[in-house]
């Protein structure tokens, strides 16, 4: 995978997180990452939403969706926990924050992966998240 610079409000989103005094010395820094379609498919597929994962130490959870919120993100209750974490919508960007640093690195992980597969298909697509991320095989997998 190319290395991509991350969008404005998310560059100034970890810059504003890292620097606050209130983030805890023992807690892992914010990061981001690229995931989606866009970065996983090869080509890649571009007439689509951008998709960026965002580690937020949890004691700077309420920062970091008051810092969203005021740059005019907005967000569904009904995925207020998507595994661990929240799905924000900006425009064409999917930020996907999350809480949890062992979670964060399993979308990485799987986001590096799908793409060495080159994953085309947004079925196998989920099914090979769902296993990376969420530890569960397909339903599909449980069948003779």
């Amino acid at each position: 995978m190319n290395k991509t610079i991350p969008p404005d409000v998310i560059s100034k989103l970890i810059s504003a997180i890292n620097s606050n005094e209130r983030v805890s010395p023992f807690e892992d820094d914010a990061i981001c990452a690229p995931t989606g379609s866009r970065v996983i498919c090869t080509p890649p597929v571009m007439n689509t939403d951008e998709d960026w994962l965002v580690f937020i130490p949890y004691s700077m959870l309420d920062f970091g969706n008051e810092f969203l919120e005021k740059a005019g993100a907005t967000h569904s209750k009904e995925q207020e926990h998507y595994p661990d974490g929240v799905v924000w919508w900006l425009g064409n960007l999917n930020i996907i924050a999350l809480y949890d640093y062992n979670i964060f690195y399993r979308w990485v992980a799987a986001t590096y992966w799908a793409n060495k597969m080159n994953l085309l298909s947004k079925h196998d697509r989920k099914e090979f998240f769902g296993a990376m991320i969420d530890m569960r095989p397909s339903i599909y997998s449980l069948t003779l």
